[in-house]
């Protein structure tokens, strides 16, 4: 008998231990209780468990297919890709700026004023810079 069935997308980024990837794991385990006792899943903790990580949904699927790309190419399971401190492959200039913009910590930058420029060749050819500002 089925009693529930709870789909979580992006789960491949809950392993950071943001809040709110904790509070969607903490609902998640509320879930397995909630079956347990009253063989069903109440709406409010489905609803926390399948609350979105990010408000741009196509952001996060460039992300997870350079991910997933780079997990298959190096043969490692997710687990070796978080343990390893692994960077997803970039796949265009977008994924490039976009992963760039991901691992930017504002706090760490200060007052850095500074323009990177970037020239790509090979596969992905183009040119691209970034401002790093205010």
């Amino acid at each position: 008998m089925l009693w529930a069935e709870i789909y979580r997308p992006g789960a491949e980024f809950m392993m950071y231990g943001s809040d709110k990837e904790k509070n969607i794991l903490d609902a998640t385990i509320q879930a397995g209780k909630e079956i347990v006792e009253a063989h069903r899943v109440s709406p409010e903790t489905l609803a926390r468990i399948q609350q979105p990580l990010t408000n741009n949904v196509s952001e996060l699927i460039l992300i997870a297919n350079c991910w997933w790309k780079t997990c298959i190419t190096e043969g490692v399971t997710s687990k070796k890709f978080v343990d390893e401190e692994m960077i997803p492959r970039r796949d265009s200039i977008e994924t490039f700026l976009l992963l760039m913009t991901t691992g930017f910590d504002p706090e760490a930058a200060g007052d850095i004023k500074a323009t990177l420029q970037f020239e790509f060749t090979g596969g992905v050819e183009g040119s691209c810079y970034v401002i790093i500002a205010d």
